[in-house]
């Protein structure tokens, strides 16, 4: 069992993702792709 003050520096990958967990694989999958282009070093922004 976590404790409070592990869990707010540890983000679920759902709060990462900002979706919510009854989210459809699909939907995962696009918000983690959205995010890899958005970050990613190669990226000229």
């Amino acid at each position: 069992m976590q404790n409070p003050a592990t869990k707010a520096t540890n983000p679920s990958l759902y709060d990462l993702l900002g979706m919510p967990t009854s989210s459809t694989q699909e939907s995962l999958q696009r918000a983690y792709r959205r995010l890899a282009m958005l970050h990613h070093p190669d990226r000229q922004s």
